[in-house]
């Protein structure tokens, strides 16, 4: 059995998509989906299911908070994925609301390799 793990990276930032991008090609089995706003997001989320969702907290047309409330509080496919916020600000109440809206973990930008390749392996070890 080929069995895919699919991953959802909702970021605005070409930079931060590309690095991302370029770290999960060394995964086997991984197929991801890129948007760039929290309205694409939902739409996706209301159409596929996914092992886990990159989620940018700033994003045009719907937050990251808000898209996770959303993801959190419909009974779809996507209500208990992981999902993981990748955000430049790292204060301690930002990481606390991330929690409460959800979140299933944190990673501030810009993130070290290192920590963003742990991250990742725990969820995607999960998923295994």
């Amino acid at each position: 059995m080929n069995y895919h793990k699919k991953i959802l990276l909702a970021e605005d930032d070409l930079i931060c998509q590309n690095i991302i991008k370029l770290i999960l090609k060394d995964y086997d089995n991984i197929l991801l989906d890129i948007v760039d706003n929290g309205l694409d997001l939902l739409k996706l989320v209301g159409e596929k299911e996914y092992d886990l969702i990159l989620m940018d907290l700033r994003m045009p047309t719907i937050s990251g908070f808000d898209a996770t409330k959303i993801i959190r509080t419909n009974n779809g496919n996507n209500k208990n994925t992981p999902i993981i916020a990748v955000t430049a600000c790292a204060m301690d109440t930002e990481k606390e609301r991330c929690f409460a809206m959800g979140m299933n973990d944190f990673i501030a930008k810009p993130f070290k390799l290192q920590r963003l390749t742990k991250t990742l392996e725990k969820y995607i070890w999960l998923l295994f």
